[in-house]
Order: C-alpha cells, then sequence, then structure tokens
C-alpha cells in the first residue's frame, strides 16, 4: 500500500499546479486521472475552442470584406485542416504533463479513484493511503435522462470529427452551443440550436444576447427557444429530435450543449464523510470540505455561486489550497471581478452584476446603455454588431458590472474586472488616457 502526504485527483489546471508546488515544497505526492493527463481545458475545452472559433472569426471578418467587395474569389475553411491544426496544440500535452510530474518526484496513477475510508483510495487493484487528498476532478456534461440520448455526441467528440455533416443540432442555448455552432456555421453546415427557455445566453444581459441571436440568424443558424427535446430516434442516417411541442427536427448530428457538472459521482464520497449539493462540494470559506477537512477542493466541483466553471477560478483556488495545505493557513479565495466571455464572433463578454442582481439586491444604480454598431471601430472591421451595458453604483460612483459585446471585447472587459476588484470609479477610469483609435478609447462614452 502506496503512503502519501498529499494526493490529487485530477490533472487539469488546478490539480497538477497543487501536485507541483505540494513536492516542491518537500510533501510525498500522488497524482491520478482516468484519462489522458491534461485536464479539460488544455485537451478539450478552452485551448481547442479557441483554436477553432479564431478560424471561423477570420473567415466572418473575411465574408464581410468580401460583401464590401476588398475581398474577392472564394474563401473556404477546409475542416479536415482545421482538426490537424487543432492538434498541434493538444498532442503533446499529456507527455509534456507527465514529464513534468516525474521531474517532480510525484507518483502517477491511470484510473479511476474511489474513497474507501476518510484516508484511503482505490485505483484498480492499487490501494491508496493519504493525509490529504485534493478532488480536481473537473466536469462533465450533464445527464439529460431522454431517450436517445446515446445518440447525443459531446463538445470534445465535436472537435475531433474527421468532417462535418451538412445538418447538425445542437441541445441547449449556451457557450457550447453558440460557439461550436458558429464554427460548424462558417464551415457549411446548417445548425440549429434548441433552448428551453425564453432566450439563449442566460447569464448574460438580455439586450446584448438579443443582438448576438438576431446576429446569428441573420448568418442562417436556427435558434428555436422555449423547446424542450423529449426524445431522439435514429431513422437510417438521420436523427428525429422530438421537442415537447411536437415538432419534430431532422438533422445529422445531436451535440450536447445543455450544461455541464461537476464529477465526482463516481468517487463513493459517503465514505469519506464528504457532504455534497446539487452544485458540487459543500466547503467552508477555506476550500475544505465542511464535514472532512482533509479533503480540499478546487475547481468545477466548488459548491459556490461565485466559484464560476473557469480556468482562472480553477488557478485561483489552486493557489489558495496550496498556501493552506503547506501554511496550515486559513486563507480564502477572493471571487471579485471574474470576468468571462462567449467566444462568438463577435465575442460577447461580462464581469459582475446583471442589472437584475442589482435590483435584486436593492441597490441604487444607473445604467449606460449603447449599441455602438456605427463606430468605426465596428465599421472597419466589416462587423455587423456591438453593443456595452454598464451598472453604475449611484452613491459612489462605482462600476458594478459590466456587458460588452463586439470586436476585442474579450481584452477589454479586463479593464472593468481590475475596476470592480479593486473599486475603481467612473473618474477613475475616465481620467485614463487610453490608445487610439482602439476599442478601449469608447470607454468615456461607455461610462456615461
Amino acid at each position: 500500500m502506496a503512503k502519501y502526504d498529499v494526493f490529487v485527483i485530477g490533472t487539469g489546471v488546478a490539480g497538477t499546479k497543487i501536485a507541483d508546488a505540494c513536492s516542491t515544497a518537500g510533501k510525498k505526492v500522488g497524482i491520478c486521472d482516468y484519462r489522458e493527463y491534461g485536464g479539460t481545458c488544455g485537451l478539450r475545452g478552452c485551448v481547442p475552442k479557441k483554436v477553432l472559433t479564431s478560424v471561423a472569426e477570420a473567415q466572418i471578418r473575411l465574408q464581410g470584406y468580401k460583401e464590401k467587395g476588398i475581398i474577392t474569389g472564394e474563401t473556404l475553411v477546409n475542416w479536415e485542416n482545421l482538426i490537424k491544426f487543432k492538434e498541434t496544440f493538444t498532442q503533446d500535452l499529456p507527455r509534456d504533463k507527465e514529464r513534468d510530474l516525474a521531474e517532480h518526484d510525484i507518483d502517477m496513477y491511470h484510473g479511476k479513484a474511489k474513497f474507501i475510508d476518510p484516508h484511503k483510495l482505490k485505483i484498480g487493484d492499487q490501494i491508496i493511503e493519504t493525509d490529504i487528498v485534493v478532488l480536481a476532478t473537473g466536469a462533465e456534461p450533464r445527464i439529460m435522462n431522454i431517450p436517445g440520448e446515446e445518440y447525443v455526441i459531446t463538445s470534445a467528440e465535436f472537435m475531433n470529427l474527421p468532417a462535418l455533416p451538412d445538418s447538425i443540432l445542437f441541445i441547449g442555448g449556451g457557450y457550447i452551443s453558440f460557439e461550436l455552432g458558429q464554427v460548424a456555421n462558417v464551415v457549411g453546415a446548417k445548425v440549429t440550436i434548441l433552448e428551453r427557455s425564453s432566450r439563449p445566453l442566460g447569464t448574460f444581459e438580455p439586450e446584448l444576447a438579443k443582438l448576438l441571436a438576431q446576429n446569428f440568424a441573420d448568418s442562417g443558424i436556427v435558434i428555436e427557444t422555449e423547446t424542450s427535446v423529449v426524445s431522439i430516434k435514429k431513422q437510417g442516417n438521420k436523427f428525429l429530435v422530438e421537442a415537447e411541442s411536437g415538432k419534430v427536427f431532422i438533422t445529422d448530428m445531436v451535440v450536447h450543449g445543455a450544461g455541464r457538472v461537476p464529477r465526482f459521482q463516481e468517487l463513493e464520497l459517503d465514505k469519506a464523510g464528504v457532504k455534497t449539493d446539487s452544485h458540487g462540494i459543500i466547503l467552508n470559506p477555506h476550500l475544505q470540505s465542511i464535514s472532512n477537512s482533509q479533503v480540499y477542493v478546487a475547481g468545477d466541483a466548488v459548491s459556490d455561486p461565485h466559484s464560476l466553471p473557469l480556468t482562472p477560478i480553477a488557478s485561483l483556488e489552486a493557489k489558495i489550497v496550496i498556501h493552506n495545505i503547506l501554511n496550515h493557513a486559513k486563507k480564502s479565495p477572493n471571487y471579485a471581478g471574474t470576468a468571462s466571455a462567449l467566444f462568438t464572433f463577435p465575442p460577447l463578454a461580462r464581469v459582475g452584476m446583471l442589472e437584475a442582481d442589482a435590483k435584486r439586491h436593492h441597490i441604487d444604480y444607473r445604467v449606460s446603455f449603447g449599441d455602438t454598431s456605427d463606430l468605426d471601430s465596428t465599421k472597419r472591421l466589416a462587423l455587423k454588431v456591438s453593443a456595452y451595458k454598464i451598472i453604475i453604483k449611484k452613491d459612489d460612483s462605482t462600476i458594478i458590472g459590466a456587458h460588452l459585446l463586439g470586436h476585442h471585447v474579450d481584452e477589454v472587459i479586463n479593464l472593468f474586472a481590475l475596476a470592480i476588484r479593486n473599486g475603481l470609479t467612473v473618474d477613475d477610469l475616465k481620467e485614463t488616457i487610453w490608445s487610439y483609435p482602439s476599442v478601449s478609447d469608447v470607454l468615456d462614452d461607455m461610462l456615461g
């Protein structure tokens, strides 16, 4: 039986950071993963997805210039070569991760881990005893519980397709469906997105989400709201997707875009005395299980509404876990000013409160909203839509929410993240001299 000071489950951003740091500090460390080493972000999520969406952006911009007569001739994306290009970013990651862990004298295991008791794990036929367990297990597509669900492919499978079919249907109107749906549309597939609620992109401000959805519709993507899928049937080479209304959609492929949930169901957490809820593992403010303080959690399995399923949040939580393990300390993560972006083109980004949040908390606020589709910074890129919505607290003029749609807003949103995290006011930002012409130079207008 192998014994460790710290044992980490998961080899994504958080897990490998924690393992490396603890080993460097002199702890005996082990780590395991049931899949190839590298985690979702590097292998199946952010990194490969951004490669695909970046090419889609280039194609959309070229098409915009073509409509203005600036570009002539055909500019087509070759899917097979795009996937080969994407693989140059992912193929070496598992080997590089394992090499780094070996250099840190970390013992590596392959397989699914499960608890035997609070300090013992089983991986295959191997028994592991450890003082501290770190759960950095990430997330997985949620089970939809509909007949025919076995016909649905995941986003990871989509990004490894050797070829795209003529028509693709995405279930769910969130990040995955909009980002990958636009990529598929650019390559030439007929794309349909089904959203069960009254509007897609529900985590974003409605005005901006509506503008982006209309832009998608104008490009030929069909978006159906208030459409819950109740079954999927295979008929020859086609799939029949039936909605609650009785409407049937016929498509060549169905992709899961209906949300992800923390992955920990196979760990048998009850044997470790670890409590969970519908959002994840219940923790104290120091990222320890409230019912077993020797279990730490970082990443998607954290049950905290402020701990968003984002790679920078996993990195932040990894730093907190490292600090608390090595210093026997009680440090807590500060999630203020967490920015996120939808990497469509144009991208949609947000940080801080939605207007609905401000209303719910009875905050006295004002809104600065503007449609910037006619600005030079939009038109010179052949973009057709851009806008902003800034939420400002009236009593002290601090910014409590920023929501942007347009070119480079995935970068500009970080300025607002900095402002929110540090309590900067409208005047603080207005005193800054921005480069010109740029997207940032519109900040004075955004702030009203």
